[in-house]
């Protein structure tokens, strides 16, 4: 989503980021802006393809309980892409 400051590698700092955000309302909505502005352009709200890609991969697992398979990792492979930004895939 644009926002790598947000990535932390501990429960402890996921801690320290959240109280900071809390006492610091001004990053908060510049963060809450730029999200905003990004959402209409970005896979992490596409949620028409989550859907597609969920109801595909439970297809899948239906698929193999019928043929008797055996409980396996299922793979969905998403062809949409990543990012679109004024119809152009970047």
């Amino acid at each position: 989503v644009g926002l790598p400051e947000l990535v932390t590698n501990t429960y402890e700092d996921y801690e320290e980021l959240a109280v900071a955000l809390a006492l610091d309302p001004n990053r908060l909505y510049s963060m809450r802006l730029h999200l905003e502005s990004t959402r209409d352009n970005n896979a992490a709200f596409d949620t028409r393809r989550w859907v597609h890609n969920l109801e595909s991969g439970l297809l899948n697992a239906w698929k193999r309980k019928e043929l008797n398979l055996p409980i396996d990792h299922i793979e969905i492979e998403d062809n949409d892409p990543i990012f679109i930004k004024n119809n152009n895939i970047l």
